[in-house]
């Protein structure tokens, strides 16, 4: 793992994704505070974590006729950072909520049911954690959190945080 800048990390993700919305109605924002700041990862890795978690919020956007992805990243206390996926799309049924990170598991009709589950053990290399919040018919945001360090003892009580 090496430090990755997170605003060149996510730029280079957004661009890649531009070609999926291009001739639609959704628009993408993206937003990092500081600058500077910096992840330790598997760029490899977590470009692939990003693409499917934005590929997921573009697909529940579809049939919106505003369509609105927002990529936030930012500094928190015990420096970690957080990465925030948010989209105004359909949201994720309650009763389904559970199950998204099931291998296997898919509600699409062409889907494989593996994005979300590699998305977590990927995240849990990097000793870091995926999480959702949804609400039907409003949208969804995923939070990635990432630790400062590879070190970091006990990173998942951020999880509350």
């Amino acid at each position: 793992m090496k430090p990755a800048g997170v605003k060149v990390l996510l730029e280079d993700v957004c661009s890649l994704c531009s070609q999926m919305i291009r001739n639609s109605n959704i628009r993408i924002t993206c937003t990092v505070i500081p600058d500077n700041l910096q992840i330790l990862v598997d760029r490899k890795m977590t470009e692939q974590v990003l693409i499917n978690l934005i590929r997921n919020s573009l697909e529940a956007l579809t049939d919106k006729p505003k369509g609105i992805l927002t990529i936030k990243a930012k500094h928190l206390k015990h420096d970690a950072v957080q990465v925030s996926i948010e989209d105004n799309g359909s949201g994720i049924p309650e009763e389904i909520m559970e199950q998204v990170f099931v291998p296997f598991f898919t509600t699409k009709e062409k889907g494989s049911g593996i994005g979300l589950s590699l998305s977590r053990r990927i995240m849990q290399l990097h000793k870091g954690f995926i999480r959702l919040n949804s609400k039907p018919g409003k949208g969804t945001t995923v939070i990635l959190t990432f630790p400062a360090d590879q070190n970091t003892p006990d990173f998942t009580k951020l999880a509350e945080e």
